[in-house]
């Protein structure tokens, strides 16, 4: 058995990476600041839900100090194009005396601090610290992989013990190890003891991890209630 690290590739395209995604804009006066982003918000969804979490939808005019610009939605489309506006882009205008154009923003979320800082100036983004440590993951190292190997060894092992059984009623894999990263050993599996298995053959939960999950648990219970005799021993 060999284990394969199986992650997306760090090799990212730059250009990708600093790609350029235009959107319908509106330009407006400041004053409507907050009833344009409400407006928005509802009529065209926000900007988290249509996969730019990262830019902010709002800034200040670079040349209008009382003007503000708003990103509406990606210009991906002829119904969003600014040339032949839909009603519901026209209204807009009127309703916020507002002009219609349209505006580019960094695509992809900043990878790194350097992106973020390059192309913030342009339009405004939101940096999340989280991704750039995430992208600077070091790779796995071979104990780590062993120990990985190790576990996952156990848990095909139980899933060959139980494959007759559970084939009856499962169309899944059947062997799950849960181990205690400290210490390193397994603490259960999803192998069912004689005490169990009525238990198991009418729980709508008869899934693997369940089972191992379920049978952690187990161990909890009874260790508090050892602990509770124990302490109501000592208070006699």
């Amino acid at each position: 058995m060999e284990l394969v690290e199986v992650v997306a590739p760090e090799e990212f395209d730059a250009e990708a990476l600093e790609a350029q995604q235009r959107f319908v804009a509106l330009e407006f006066p400041a004053r409507f600041g907050s009833k344009v982003m409400k407006h928005l918000s509802a009529s065209f969804q926000p900007l988290t839900e249509l996969g730019f979490a990262h830019l902010k939808r709002l800034k200040k005019h670079a040349e209008s100090p009382k003007t503000l610009v708003a990103l509406v939605c990606p210009l991906n489309s002829d119904a969003h194009d600014t040339t032949e506006p839909s009603e519901e882009l026209e209204q807009l205008e009127t309703m916020f005396e507002a002009r219609l154009t349209t505006a580019d923003a960094l695509k992809l979320a900043p990878r790194t601090r350097e992106l973020f800082e390059k192309h913030t100036k342009h339009w405004p983004l939101i940096f999340h610290a989280s991704v750039e440590e995430a992208t600077a993951l070091p790779p796995i190292e071979d104990h780590e992989k062993e120990k990985m190997l190790k576990h996952l060894k156990s848990a095909v092992s139980v899933g060959e013990r139980l494959k007759e059984e559970r084939e009856q009623t499962l169309s899944c894999a059947w062997g799950c190890v849960v181990v205690d990263l400290e210490t390193d050993e397994p603490v259960a599996t999803s192998e069912v003891g004689e005490e169990l298995q009525a238990k198991y053959k009418f729980e709508t939960l008869y899934h693997p991890v369940m089972v191992a999950v379920d049978a952690v648990a187990e161990r909890d219970r009874r260790r508090e209630v050892e602990v509770q005799e124990k302490a109501s021993k000592k208070q006699k």
